[in-house]
């Protein structure tokens, strides 16, 4: 979405905090975080094994990445083979 005059940036620059501070609102509402069920949960995430499931997670990316990249510069296309007539 392209907003060509001030009053759509303006518009947006006030979107940005009034969400933020809607989600900040439904965290402190969740009944769970501060349970042991919630605390449970952020020490399996953010535990001392955190960088090492983070690096599982994400690995597959750059594999992915280097992928597209060969499929789109690395690869011959039509346009580069000869033509038969």
């Amino acid at each position: 979405m392209r907003f060509s005059t001030s009053r759509g940036i303006i518009q947006h620059r006030l979107l940005i905090p009034l969400t933020m501070s809607a989600n900040a609102v439904a965290v402190n509402a969740c009944p769970i975080c501060d349970s042991d069920t919630g605390r449970q949960v952020r020490t399996g995430i953010f535990g001392a094994d955190f960088a090492a499931n983070a690096l599982t997670v994400l690995a597959p990316f750059p594999v992915l990445l280097l992928l597209i990249a060969a499929l789109r510069w690395a690869l011959p296309t039509a346009r580069d083979r000869p033509s038969d007539s």
